[in-house]
């Protein structure tokens, strides 16, 4: 069973209707949202039968022509991630909520675009696979 969580994590911003698509790993030649692991995290707690209660790492990333929009955008993801409620479809994690660990920060431009990025903890107690 493979964990399914960043799905959900994506079904539930869609289900925001924002003014952007959002995508799993990168970031669309468009204006979009991208949603992706980051590296790091760790276990606090392991139990025999391999369950662990998990603390998993992600970031929102966003590219704009709009960089208030941009910025509102994420805004408005702090403000509704920690009161979410992300089940699994498969069975591999019961949802313990998610931390803001960042608020949002500029990236990066381009001639083109504005990149701004969101990062928040995950807490997830996860199921042997």
């Amino acid at each position: 069973m493979t964990l399914d969580f960043v799905d959900r994590l994506h079904e539930f911003v869609e289900s925001l209707e924002l003014d952007y698509p959002a995508h799993i790993g990168s970031l669309d030649t468009k204006e979009s949202i991208a949603i992706y692991p980051l590296p790091g995290g760790k276990i606090k707690q392991q139990f025999f039968d391999g369950t662990a209660d998990r603390l998993l790492n992600y970031e929102f990333a966003i590219k704009s022509k709009k960089q208030r929009k941009a910025i509102a955008t994420l805004d408005k993801l702090a403000e509704v991630l920690p009161d979410a409620e992300i089940v699994s479809a498969n069975g591999s994690y019961d949802f313990r909520g998610i931390e803001i660990s960042s608020e949002p920060f500029n990236s990066e431009m381009d001639e083109h675009y504005f990149y701004h990025a969101l990062s928040v903890i995950a807490e997830l107690t996860t199921y042997k696979q």
